[in-house]
């Protein structure tokens, strides 16, 4: 996964890395900055002061690193174009949930794409 990044990012992507454990989000992080890939983690349990680093760095780094649940329904952020969720049977369920509530995805990028 690691390898799909680094790769996506030296290809000028911005990417959305997802997983479903807070822990597992820290740990990508790390593994990302060992391979010299600014990013910024976005998990729950974060306290205020953390949130709000975190939210003034979502401009400036290359990956973000978040949790599903955190993220959520309604997070925009335009110059996204990969999402690459650790956990693609997750990702896939929820997607289909969404859809099933009526919610429509729009993508802002053509080249928006799903790794």
């Amino acid at each position: 996964m690691i390898r799909d990044v680094v790769h996506s990012v030296k290809n000028h992507a911005n990417c959305l890395l997802l997983t479903e454990r807070r822990d597992h989000a820290e740990t990508l992080a790390r593994l990302l900055e060992a391979e010299s890939i600014s990013s910024v983690v976005l998990r729950g349990g974060m306290r205020v002061r953390e949130r709000q680093t975190a939210e003034s760095q979502l401009y400036k780094a290359q990956v973000i690193v978040a949790t599903g649940k955190y993220i959520g329904e309604g997070f925009d952020l335009p110059r996204l174009d990969v999402s690459l969720p650790m956990l693609e049977r997750m990702f896939r369920k929820r997607e289909k949930g969404y859809k099933a509530m009526g919610y429509q995805f729009a993508h802002s990028w053509p080249k928006t794409r799903l790794l």
